[in-house]
């Protein structure tokens, strides 16, 4: 595996408040599909990743996608200290038929991508987390409430939640 280090991305991009992953080389990636991916090509044995030119691998580019665009972009407002309570809850409910869609389709799957744990839910694994830090109830969703426990059980998520937790 090369080594690449996650460095904040005001200091290495013009871009704000993206992700970005320094290389061995200096060269900088950010965007979160482009990480995802790259992060997920570094062990394909893993199987975050379908292999490249397979239908697959463009059905994860699709979720990578939804996730970023739809969801991740949509919690922006959520975010800001100046916006209307109006229009705080207008956004969750955006947001929740959004999530919506993405329930369907984890109601009869166990994963986004089928059996098969993907970058593509480690991705909206964690953008469902920050649900609890924007009031924004997925009850009415218990297809979403059974993944994140399932994602949650995971010994991965367990690791990264204690490093998350570690004092720095």
């Amino acid at each position: 595996m090369t080594n690449c280090a996650v460095i904040g991305a005001p200091k290495l991009s013009e871009k704000g408040a993206v992700p970005a992953l320094e290389l061995d080389d200096g060269a900088v990636l950010t965007e979160v599909g482009a990480l995802l991916q790259y992060v997920a090509d570094l062990n394909p044995g893993a199987g975050l990743a379908p292999p490249h030119g397979t239908m697959d691998r463009y059905r994860l580019v699709e979720w990578i996608n939804f996730i970023a665009t739809e969801i991740h972009a949509a919690f922006v407002p959520l975010w800001k200290s100046d916006l209307t309570a109006e229009a705080k809850e207008a956004t969750r409910q955006q947001l929740l038929r959004k999530f919506g869609y993405v329930a369907k389709r984890l109601a009869s799957t166990p994963y986004l991508m089928g059996e098969t744990f993907t970058a593509a839910d480690a991705y909206l694994y964690t953008v469902l987390v920050w649900t609890k830090f924007v009031k924004l109830d997925l009850a009415s969703l218990p297809a979403l409430t059974d993944y994140m426990k399932r994602i949650a059980a995971r010994q991965s998520a367990q690791k990264v939640r204690a490093v998350e937790s570690a004092p720095a």
